[in-house]
């Protein structure tokens, strides 16, 4: 009759060092990705940067969440150049984003904007749109002004 082994002693010599290897890799990795997407949506501020912030979002209910940053003037042109470089566009907004901005009478300031970047995103779900944007989020910077507007739009 075979007599049955007990692989206990392998598996806590193999996994123990396994996990102390793998566990930090994975970590890393996953930051290292958590970081770069937060860093595209929420830009690394120069230092001195003044923020307000306002959010009338409900549980289940449609509204707003506004962040605003005033950048010190001597560290605006720099901070556009990094905004450039992460793929904003020019002022002025297209049609698109013109019109989704309009039709909200509280984000209208926002549209007013006439020297600038932004980026626009339509987060409505595909089932509920009909071809209208009633989830977004914009990000628009005011050269002029110094201010840079994060909104997250939910209907």
């Amino acid at each position: 009759m075979a007599q049955k082994r007990d692989h206990s002693t392998l598996y806590v010599v193999l996994g123990g060092p396994g996990l102390f290897v793998l566990l930090p890799i994975f970590t890393v990795l996953f930051f290292k990705e958590f970081f770069y997407i937060y860093s595209k949506i929420h830009p690394f501020y120069p230092e001195g940067t003044q923020f307000t912030e306002t959010d009338d979002r409900g549980f289940r209910a449609g509204g707003a969440a506004t962040d605003t940053a005033y950048i010190p003037p001597d560290a605006s042109e720099e901070f556009a150049q990094k905004l450039r470089e992460d793929g904003f566009k020019e002022t002025p907004l297209s049609d698109f984003a013109q019109q989704t901005l309009s039709d909200i009478k509280e984000l209208e300031y926002v549209g007013q904007v006439t020297n600038g970047l932004w980026l626009f995103w339509d987060d409505s779900p595909e089932e509920t749109s009909n071809g209208e944007c009633t989830d977004f989020r914009i990000e628009i910077y005011d050269l002029d002004a110094c201010i840079y507007y994060s909104i997250e739009y939910d209907s």
